[in-house]
């Protein structure tokens, strides 16, 4: 931080305009030096935030995608786990009409080996008792027929039901390794992976939807245009002298009452300028000038301050004569110095100092509420 105390001693102690102005500029460029410094660390500081703010919600958003994903794929897994056991349950059903199928023909048969019975025992039935011998072994074939069809059909059911089983359990193994993928994703150890991006042309905030190849092209970017001073403790105090030094924000409060002192003591300047200015009044003029429209009491009762009540040398050239002039200078060389002493509209005197012809002698004429008393004089001895 730069100090001003040296270009306030300036302003303080400066008496002339150009001395004034001077030490004014100089204090308003230092402050303006620390202002822009100031202002620049700041924006800075607001976009390395801003920088920080994105990446965390960036970090949230993968994360809760992550689990979108892992809940999409358990459902996908508990899906095929249902169709899995359905299907077993299709086949616990065939396995069951199959059995259902061979003991009808069991009982076909026991009805066949009653009926060679029955032939045997009615010798006098031979015929009848083949024919009923043969229906009953075709229905026994049939009934057997039907047992062995059912029972590849169970076969066939169950082979299907062991595929989707396996497929099932399949379906599962991924739906447990995408778990574990999406678990990573979130919670597991990310510090083996690598990433391979190329720093963005220019400055752009990390958006929803980037990429982690873009998002960090784009923090690259930030981080090569940021200055080294950003990774130092910033200067708490208005006296550093190193300008690659940051300011720390607490010093905005330091600054503003360092700038309230300044108008304070702009405005105590300009309370002593107004007085300057007023007392130019009294500085010499210009050696050849007459007095106001050559009258030695042309004067400005209303404005004390108006110009032609400023003191001033005068030069009353011999046979010439200014209005107003002592009577015994009148058509003389008359030389001296005017000075006006105003009190108030009514009150004013009129003084001339001669240097020529009778140095050191002071002429006065006073104005009363409208008359003047006329010069009097006073010769030094």
């Amino acid at each position: 931080m730069a100090d001003i105390s040296s270009e306030i001693k300036n302003f303080r102690e400066a008496v002339y305009g150009e001395e004034v102005r001077g030490s004014m500029i100089s204090l308003a460029e230092k402050l303006n030096e620390v202002s822009e410094a100031t202002e620049a660390a700041e924006k800075k500081r607001v976009t390395a935030e801003n920088g920080r703010v994105s990446a965390e919600t960036k970090r949230q958003t993968d994360t809760a995608e992550a689990i979108k994903k892992n809940n999409a794929a358990t459902e996908r897994a508990n899906t095929a786990a249902s169709a899995a056991e359905t299907a077993t349950e299709e086949t616990n059903r065939a396995t069951e009409n199959a059995n259902e199928k061979a003991a009808l023909a069991d009982t076909a048969a026991k009805k066949a080996d009653a009926a060679a019975k029955s032939a045997n025992d009615a010798a006098g039935t031979v015929e009848a008792a083949k024919t009923a011998a043969l229906e009953a072994a075709e229905l026994a074939t049939s009934e057997a027929g039907k047992a062995t069809a059912a029972a590849s059909n169970a076969n066939s059911k169950a082979s299907a039901a062991n595929t989707a089983a396996g497929k099932a359990n399949t379906a599962a193994e991924r739906a447990e390794k995408a778990a574990e993928h999406a678990e990573g994703l979130v919670l597991g150890d990310i510090s083996e992976k690598t990433v391979t991006f190329e720093m963005a042309s220019q400055r752009a905030g990390v958006e929803s939807g980037d990429t982690l190849a873009v998002a960090f092209g784009k923090l690259a970017k930030y981080c090569a245009d940021l200055k080294p001073h950003v990774f130092v403790d910033p200067v708490n105090n208005l006296l550093g002298t190193d300008a690659t030094l940051p300011l720390a924000a607490t010093q905005g409060k330091a600054l503003d009452e360092k700038i309230e002192g300044v108008k304070a003591d702009v405005t105590e300047l300009n309370g002593n300028t107004t007085g300057l200015l007023q007392r130019e009044l009294f500085m010499p003029g210009d050696t050849t000038n007459a007095p106001p429209n050559n009258k030695f009491l042309n004067i400005s009762l209303k404005e004390r301050f108006n110009a032609i009540n400023r003191c001033h040398y005068f030069r009353q050239p011999n046979g010439t004569e200014f209005e107003g002039c002592p009577s015994v200078l009148k058509g003389k060389e008359f030389i001296g110095y005017r000075d006006i002493y105003w009190y108030s509209p009514i009150n004013v005197m009129v003084q001339l100092k001669e240097f020529y012809p009778t140095p050191g002698r002071v002429w006065v004429n006073f104005y009363n509420s409208g008359t003047w008393t006329g010069w009097k004089s006073t010769t030094p001895v």
